[in-house]
């Protein structure tokens, strides 16, 4: 007899666009009342959150708030102009390094609609 096992079923509200795209965030723990500042590869994004690598040295920890600003070039939408996305998020998840040579990821989520900004380039 062969059975087929079903694919469980995709828990995700939003479709998760992979991009890698740098991704600068700070973060003030209140333990410590000192403004922690990181860069980081963005890895995925959707309406809800993002994932992204992180530099371990930056402590981070599970219900920890980040500001977060996301280097996107939107050259159809701003015609050149440095634009960022920003978004204010709470960390969800963190994940240790795949391999010794990678950086750890954490899992954040939205606590405001991301925004797009834009600058417009330096002469």
């Amino acid at each position: 007899m062969n059975q087929e096992v079903a694919a469980s079923p995709d828990r995700r509200r939003f479709h998760r666009l992979r991009v890698r795209m740098a991704v600068e965030y700070s973060t003030q723990p209140r333990e410590k009342g000192e403004l922690f500042q990181g860069h980081g590869v963005l890895q995925d994004i959707s309406l809800s959150g993002v994932y992204f690598h992180y530099d371990p040295r930056v402590p981070l920890k599970a219900g920890q708030r980040l500001s977060l600003a996301i280097a996107a070039s939107l050259p159809g939408l701003d015609l050149g102009d440095t634009s960022q996305i920003c978004a204010q998020g709470e960390v969800v998840r963190l994940d240790s390094p795949q391999q010794a040579d990678s950086s750890p990821g954490v899992a954040i989520k939205f606590l405001t609609p991301p925004a797009f900004l834009s600058s417009p380039a330096l002469d």
